[in-house]
């Protein structure tokens, strides 16, 4: 009965927080807070059916356009973790966000590289970002590599670094139904236009998602681009843009 109390919980609180974001938002919401539940649950492969008939029953048809995705999803990265991850110190119950980050992440950078050398570059970065590397120390492992990988590994390591920190912050953020976020950092002179004109200001997360910069996107995980030493800082206590729409948001470069 106290299961059933707080599944019916967790059910009402999501569907009054989608409610406020758009639909693409919606999803992305949904899909960070069930397959945080998941992870949480730890569950055997065995059980993985039987929660799945026990969401459908909880959530019926809100999650009927995105149920069999979102529980592939699920397998996928579970078998990720076990094939990929299997000798790296991970906890997929405590780690799901960062994985499912650094994936993401991986997929991103490195479509113009050699199969092989994106696939070295894609354990280094697994095995950096796990063990908790730097910047410096992930830069030594990437340019092990050699090759391109070896020319740009100041680069790829601090934009994959970023990427992922501002990815699972992002993720946490949807999971605790944050919506605004602050823009911040410090600023210098060779601080980007696009940056320059966004520090220390907060939006919501949907005119984010329709900001350019011009470089290298989505703005949520890269903010300025290539390199760029700014973030976005969810903010739990803001309840209005300190920007009004996308025209004033959105910054010239």
């Amino acid at each position: 009965m106290a299961n059933e109390r707080r599944y019916k919980q967790f059910r009402d609180e999501l569907a009054a927080l989608v409610r406020e974001v758009s639909p693409v938002e919606q999803i992305r919401m949904f899909e960070a807070r069930v397959l945080n539940l998941l992870a949480r649950a730890d569950l055997r492969p065995s059980e993985l059916s039987r929660l799945k008939r026990q969401v459908e029953d909880l959530f019926g048809d809100t999650i009927a356009p995105w149920k069999d995705r979102l529980f592939e999803k699920y397998s996928e990265i579970l078998d990720v973790v076990n094939t990929l991850y299997d000798d790296l110190p991970v906890d997929v119950t405590r780690d799901m966000a960062r994985i499912r980050t650094i994936e993401m992440a991986n997929a991103a950078e490195l479509g113009d590289y050699d199969e092989a050398v994106a696939r070295a570059v894609q354990r280094a970065v697994r095995e950096g970002i796990t063990e908790g590397d730097r910047v410096r120390e992930l830069e030594r492992r990437i340019a092990e590599v050699g090759g391109k990988a070896e020319v740009y590994a100041r680069t790829l390591a601090q934009t994959q670094i970023k990427t992922v920190a501002r990815g699972a912050k992002a993720e946490k953020a949807r999971v605790a139904g944050v919506q605004y976020y602050e823009y911040v950092g410090i600023e210098r002179d060779t601080t980007r236009a696009f940056c320059r004109h966004l520090i220390g200001e907060t939006l919501h997360v949907d005119t984010i998602h329709q900001l350019r910069n011009g470089n290298r996107e989505p703005v949520l995980l890269y903010c300025g681009g290539w390199n760029c030493i700014h973030d976005w800082e969810p903010d739990p206590f803001a309840t209005a843009p300190t920007l009004d729409d996308i025209a004033q948001a959105q910054p010239l470069f």
